[in-house]
């Protein structure tokens, strides 16, 4: 099995930086066991309260994120500003 270009963050070879990279995501709640051998796939979400036109946009980013978990990834969510609407 092809490891995922992902992995070196999750390898131990330049101790101490390791240790920081694999803290911040085990305070995000992933598995460190299973997210070496996982690609990492990011997705950005735009989903606003304040914009009525964006209210569903968090629906839509939700099934980005099963389809990544599907697919075997690990989806992690950024958001970005929502542009605003006159």
């Amino acid at each position: 099995m092809k490891k995922p270009q992902s992995s070196p963050i999750f390898d131990d070879s330049d101790y101490p930086m390791c240790f920081v990279r694999k803290s911040i995501f085990q305070g995000t709640g992933v598995d460190l066991t299973e997210a070496g051998k996982r690609p990492i796939i990011g997705h950005c979400q735009f989903a606003d309260r304040d914009q009525p036109g964006h209210m569903h946009l968090g629906m839509i980013a939700q099934r980005v994120k099963d389809g990544v978990n599907a697919a075997g990834g690990l989806p992690f969510e950024f958001d970005v500003p929502a542009p605003a609407t006159a």
